[in-house]
């Protein structure tokens, strides 16, 4: 693993953990490739994309049954029936991920926008699959006997997004944006 990829896995690793410590109250366990791994009855998938000076997908998989404990144990009651609270749970979840990695990323000099989570489920186990172009972690933690399948992909963005990004984080105003954004666009990218 490079020193980029293992820089990587650490902000991804401290950004679950903290999540989860800080919604939970209680330190996840993270597996190794040679512990149990990636779960294979993963039926509950949450995603986000974010652009920027990267662009980048996470997700987090889980079972039915870990999703509907862990938004349980979030929402302080008894696991249920799995249903659209379960599903809005997951996509909170993710969310509050998303947003410690964007933080995370942006201590260290990166900008990202932030999608929608999207979650999917189903009743038999799904997969991710890492898009060709694209570097990325795929880790596995354990909390309270759930296992969470956690991956982070990423390549280098689009000159397009890249400058989009900029123009937003430096905070112009709107007219000031539109100007650059038009500049931006009147620009051949460089290939």
């Amino acid at each position: 693993m490079g020193s980029r990829q293992q820089a990587t896995m650490a902000y991804v690793q401290e950004a679950m953990n903290q999540l989860l410590t800080t919604t939970f109250k209680e330190a996840p366990e993270f597996l190794s490739a040679t512990q149990e791994g990636l779960d294979s009855s993963v039926e509950v998938i949450a995603s986000m994309g974010l652009t920027g000076s990267l662009d980048a997908s996470l997700a987090v998989g889980v079972s039915r049954k870990g999703a509907n404990l862990l938004v349980s144990k979030m929402l302080g009651s008894d696991p249920g029936e799995f249903n659209q609270d379960t599903v809005d749970g997951v996509g909170e979840l993710v969310n509050m991920f998303a947003g410690i990695i964007k933080t995370k990323f942006e201590d260290s000099g990166c900008v990202f926008i932030l999608s929608l989570p999207v979650v999917v489920t189903g009743t038999v186990p799904m997969s991710i699959q890492r898009l060709v172009k694209s570097e990325g972690v795929v880790l596995s933690a354990r909390i309270f006997g759930i296992i969470l399948d956690i991956f982070f992909f990423y390549s280098r963005p689009s000159m397009g997004l890249a400058r989009l990004s900029d123009v937003i984080s430096k905070g112009l105003s709107s007219k000031d944006a539109t100007e650059a954004l038009m500049k931006m666009l009147a620009q051949k990218p460089k290939i």
